[in-house]
């Protein structure tokens, strides 16, 4: 779903309306009047929706692990941590 943006930030920086509406070629209308006004967003737009996704994901990341991994158990004083090569 975050293409989408990465594509409309691309498309608008390279100003693909223009092209599509002056470039020559016989695909360039058809496309623009497929995409629209897709690529009039201006770019700082679009790169807050793709950091918004960025930020989403890795919070839910963040939350799922901290809910699979629980808190931290204490040590008691004086013993030493257990490694897993000499507990087995």
């Amino acid at each position: 779903m975050s293409n989408r943006w990465t594509f409309e930030g691309l498309g608008h920086a390279v100003d693909l309306n223009r092209l599509w509406a002056t470039g020559g070629s016989p695909l360039g209308p058809p496309l623009l009047a497929s995409y629209g006004d897709t690529f009039s967003r201006a770019v700082p737009v679009d790169w807050a929706i793709l950091a918004g996704f960025a930020v989403a994901f890795l919070g839910w990341a963040w939350l799922l692990l901290a809910r699979r991994t629980g808190p931290p158990t204490p040590r008691r004083p004086g013993r030493p941590p257990v490694s897993s090569a000499a507990a087995g």
